[in-house]
């Protein structure tokens, strides 16, 4: 633990993170429009970065008030984006709540996929590719 701290990773984290948020909220509407089509993963992490600098910095709650205050387009990318960044954003604020949401349906998620997951178990051991008989 000393040795990260000597190199003083978490500090520059921080700067970094503070230089891209600066950059964002300086002009948002500007940040948005030059996030480019370099490719689906890297607009996306691209918006989401943009979507979670303004949730955490400023007032927006819904993407309403963005597409009205930042003029951005209203389309199902930026609509996946900005719920996907929220829902990140409200797991951050109260870890507890999603745990306790996550415990809580992961039985009826297990036993719901549990004969998917030995049907294709059984085909995938067997010589033939077809299922085995369970008697």
């Amino acid at each position: 633990m000393a040795a990260i701290d000597s190199i003083k990773l978490q500090e520059f984290i921080g700067d970094m993170i503070s230089k891209i948020d600066s950059t964002i909220l300086s002009n948002p509407k500007k940040y948005f429009k030059e996030i480019k089509d370099d490719g689906l993963f890297n607009r996306y992490g691209s918006k989401i970065e943009f979507f979670f600098t303004l949730i955490k910095r400023d007032t927006i709650y819904s993407l309403d008030e963005s597409i009205i205050k930042y003029e951005i387009t209203p389309n199902l990318e930026n609509e996946l984006t900005f719920n996907l960044k929220q829902s990140l954003v409200e797991i951050e604020k109260r870890p507890g709540t999603f745990f306790n949401t996550l415990i809580s349906k992961l039985p009826f998620a297990t036993f719901f996929f549990l004969p998917f997951f030995f049907f294709s178990f059984g085909w995938s051991i067997s010589e033939k590719n077809t299922l085995i008989p369970i008697i």
